[in-house]
């Protein structure tokens, strides 16, 4: 999918961007198409691995993030992980159990011209205090705007490292 954006220059994405950004309407028919496309990734993915599900983490940046937040929480089998950089949540997924005691590691740059650090802020509240998710990890990195950098890399490798059994690393 594309969407029009600053100018009508058409961008990539996983769902539309109505007027007002992060703060506006959101694409709930968008999001919940793109939801069952990662799922679908996730159960192809799974179907290789002796472990199932239980070893797929999934990660996004933006409304990736956005995307793999919804569809985790949602999903009906336990992920190894999800990795969610400058994003939000976007909608009210229906919980699962399984979504519920996701391991998930949440960055975000205190300065991030894009997605405000206030919405990711929001949005960690709502997934911990009206999802009741379990397993949900906050950074923050003072002075990064919608980027990466070494410390928030560092903190994706300790992420990985944590969910993923050793005998399967080779980083």
């Amino acid at each position: 999918m594309t969407v029009g954006w600053g100018g009508n220059r058409q961008l990539p994405a996983w769902y539309n961007i109505f007027e007002g950004g992060t703060n506006g309407p959101e694409d709930s028919e968008g999001i919940a198409h793109t939801a069952e496309y990662v799922r679908h990734i996730i159960r192809k993915e799974a179907s290789v691995l002796s472990g199932g599900t239980e070893r797929v983490v999934i990660g996004g940046f933006s409304q990736g993030s956005a995307v793999n937040l919804y569809t985790s929480l949602s999903h009906e089998r336990p992920l190894a992980g999800v990795i969610a950089l400058s994003g939000y949540l976007v909608g009210r997924p229906p919980v699962t159990e399984a979504g519920r005691n996701m391991r998930i590691l949440m960055c975000h740059g205190e300065s991030d011209n894009v997605v405000p650090y206030s919405r990711a802020l929001l949005s960690l509240e709502i997934i911990r205090n009206e999802l009741k998710a379990r397993g949900v990890d906050f950074r923050s990195y003072k002075g990064l705007r919608l980027s990466l950098n070494p410390e928030e890399l560092q903190d994706i490798v300790n992420f990985l490292r944590e969910v993923i059994p050793s005998s399967e690393l080779d980083f």
